[in-house]
């Protein structure tokens, strides 16, 4: 009874550690939004390292930080401006556009005082 038991024990478990197994491989294929997001920020992020540090070192690293900080509201500020740029760009085509077919429901025919000819 018992030698039944732990058969039929292995054998279930053998079969479940299968399914967990072919589980695991189909959830790491694909990541999430989220996931990718927790990754990327994860591989950017410097380790502080501050524990050790005395007060020169902790200015330098302030400082070094600080930099970064403005390089990056910097580009944030171009990149801005560069969007804005491109959306202005982007209205005067359409009505650049929209002008242009005006004039193109004649098919050549031109409109002189108002009646066609």
């Amino acid at each position: 009874d018992d030698a039944k038991k732990k058969k039929v024990l292995s054998g279930m478990g053998a079969n479940f550690g299968g399914f967990l197994a072919k589980a695991e491989t189909r959830k790491s294929k694909r990541l999430t939004g989220r996931e990718i997001k927790r990754k990327t920020l994860a591989d950017r992020r410097q380790p502080l390292g501050t524990d050790s540090m005395r007060e020169d070192g902790l200015r330098k690293r302030a400082q070094e930080m600080w930099n970064w900080i403005y390089q990056l509201e910097s580009d944030k500020f171009d990149f801005m401006e560069q969007m804005k740029h491109q959306r202005y760009e982007i209205t005067v085509l359409l009505n650049r556009i929209q002008h242009a077919q005006k004039f193109k429901k004649g098919h050549g025919k031109g409109k002189v005082g108002g009646r066609w000819k």
